[in-house]
């Protein structure tokens, strides 16, 4: 009989980032701006694709890169605001 978890696939990482910078305008409101960078290095990670991973059936363990139902995109996303604090 095998042992639980005997094979684990690939890592999977991200590297997000946030730029802010708050001015000030009046003594009473500031405005914040922000650069947001969601997967920052554009990484693709690879996914297991196999549900049996059996070695005494020579089963092969599969991992493709794409979008797996249920985890979020791939691709990088930059998105920018403005935020007026009173």
């Amino acid at each position: 009989m095998g042992r639980r978890n005997a094979f684990t696939g690939p890592t999977n990482w991200t590297f997000n980032i946030v730029f802010a910078k708050t001015f000030k305008l009046t003594e009473r409101f500031n405005l914040q701006f922000r650069g947001e960078l969601y997967n920052a290095f554009n990484h693709s990670n690879y996914y297991v694709t196999t549900n049996n991973a059996d070695v005494s059936s020579f089963n092969t363990i599969t991992a493709q890169k794409g979008v797996v139902p249920g985890q979020p995109n791939e691709h990088r996303d930059i998105q920018f605001g403005l935020k007026l604090n009173f």
